[in-house]
């Protein structure tokens, strides 16, 4: 066998099953990585006391679109506890 016809077989051979294997494994990291980010910002917004319906106004959000997302059947906030201030 020539150098070119092993080339052209390893070539094929990569074609057909490593782009659909990196394909497969790009995706499911994309898909990871914006549970990540989105879990990210649910805590950020919890930590800087959004209201259950803020933060899930945020995450149906989607870009150049309006948001007309009403949060049915979330609970309403309690008051956040202000701690006392001792003089």
């Amino acid at each position: 066998m020539h150098d070119e016809e092993v080339l052209i077989g390893f070539v094929a051979i990569l074609g057909t099953f490593g782009l659909p294997m990196a394909w497969v494994f790009l995706h499911y990291l994309h898909a990871t990585a914006r549970v990540f980010f989105e879990t990210r910002l649910k805590r950020d917004m919890v930590a800087r006391g959004f209201t259950p319906q803020q933060i899930a106004q945020v995450i149906h959000c989607r870009p150049g679109q309006t948001s007309e997302y009403e949060a049915h059947g979330i609970p309403p906030a309690k008051p956040i506890r202000q701690p006392a201030l001792v003089q």
